[in-house]
């Protein structure tokens, strides 16, 4: 739909119904504009895989805590990406979510978490603490990354 504009600054959906509107996988990927993505809208749920990798200027994001899922790929490559609020409501983390976001230094994973699915921060190599508020949860092979070379930080804390 929107994938690779690059004029596309600031992407705003608050205060909708997400019942009758569709975010499709890949609907901004590329848009290397973009900064700042704020989704506070009713009854999204999941957010569909790709939908926001490789906005490589995105440094905010603002998601609704009745988000649940985040698709795979979701974030991946979106390397000025500093900080995210991962939503309250948040299950599962799909693979690759924030793969390539190497400038995040922190995350915390809310309690209900139940899955972070394979590589899901994977060469987050800025990323010094993760904060588990609940359980751990289910982690797939290389969740945080498979080797130092493509890991979080070498000095990365994790607090439960």
């Amino acid at each position: 739909m929107f994938k690779d504009l690059n004029n596309i600054k600031v992407i705003n959906f608050s205060n909708f119904d997400a019942s009758n509107v569709i975010l499709m996988g890949s609907m901004l990927r590329g848009c290397t504009s973009l900064e700042t993505v704020k989704i506070t809208g009713k009854n999204l749920k999941s957010l569909d895989a790709s939908i926001f990798s490789d906005c490589i200027s995105l440094t905010s994001v603002n998601l609704s805590d009745n988000i649940e899922h985040i698709g795979n790929n979701c974030f991946k490559g979106n390397v000025a990406l500093k900080k995210i609020s991962l939503p309250k409501n948040l299950v599962t983390l799909g693979n690759s979510a924030f793969y390539g976001c190497s400038a995040i230094t922190e995350v915390t994973i809310p309690e209900n978490v139940t899955s972070i699915e394979n590589s899901a921060f994977y060469g987050c190599s800025s990323l010094k603490k993760i904060t588990f508020d609940g359980c751990t949860p289910a982690l797939e092979s290389g969740s945080f990354g498979y080797s130092c070379s493509g890991s979080v930080a070498s000095d990365c804390k994790i607090y439960f």
